[in-house]
């Protein structure tokens, strides 16, 4: 992933590349309004769609919306998104970036106003997400 910030970029989340991943959710989401789609094929891919939705620091104990944390071992990186109507987040066991067909590690592809996150829920459950930047939000 090159320094300077792209909205064009597709990957898997390792724990290398994770606080670059969060910048650019960062730039996308920051001062906008945004909808969140998330789609879980264990129930059906029957959709929860939430407008209007703005990232929110005040209740975080770092007033930081977008939030990354590395386990000690040095073996898990997990990032937080805390917004509108709660908080979001997801994990990578990688440390670096590599095929993984079965989405067991999340894949992120940003495109101009959006990004779209496919990874598996802990069951196993594949997740489908989606955040897209409202019309006119700023």
């Amino acid at each position: 992933m090159s320094k300077e910030m792209d909205l064009h970029w597709y990957g898997m989340l390792t724990m290398q590349n994770i606080e670059q991943v969060c910048d650019l959710l960062r730039q996308l989401l920051g001062g906008k309004s945004y909808t969140f789609v998330a789609s879980n094929e264990f129930f059906g891919h029957k959709p929860e769609v939430r407008t209007s939705q703005r990232l929110s620091a005040q209740s975080t104990r770092r007033e930081n919306a977008i939030s990354v944390w590395h386990d000690k071992e040095g073996k898990h990186a997990g990032f937080n998104v805390t917004d509108s109507y709660g908080v979001w987040g997801c994990t990578t066991n990688l440390s670096e970036d590599e095929y993984d067909p079965d989405f067991n590690n999340p894949h992120f592809v940003f495109e101009w106003n959006k990004v779209t996150i496919t990874h598996r829920a802990p069951a196993g459950h594949l997740l489908y997400w989606t955040a897209a930047i409202e019309r006119d939000s700023e």
